[in-house]
């Protein structure tokens, strides 16, 4: 689904189902996120605002779980921060 990022646990299993947009013409973007769907039924509606850039076949994500301002850079400043790298792997 467009515009949907789905977090699976080890089982396969949808853990998080959040709706994004992004903002800006350049990297690195920013990301506004909700969640539309969780296994933790308070998670639902929650929103979390990062920023986002690709490089090649990898993408790194910072986002703040307080969800009021962009993160400034990608280096995390508090535990509300979350910092991804995430590789594309060829599909098995």
């Amino acid at each position: 689904m467009p515009d949907t990022m789905t977090l699976y646990d080890k089982d396969h299993n949808e853990v998080y189902v959040m709706s994004y947009k992004l903002e800006g013409d350049k990297m690195p973007y920013r990301i506004a996120m909700t969640v539309t769907k969780s296994t933790r039924k308070e998670s639902v509606g929650s929103k979390a605002r990062g920023l986002v850039k690709v490089q090649g076949d990898q993408l790194t994500m910072i986002y703040d779980l307080n969800g009021d301002d962009y993160p400034n850079d990608f280096r995390p400043r508090d535990e509300t921060e979350h910092y991804f790298v995430m590789e594309r792997t060829a599909e098995k």
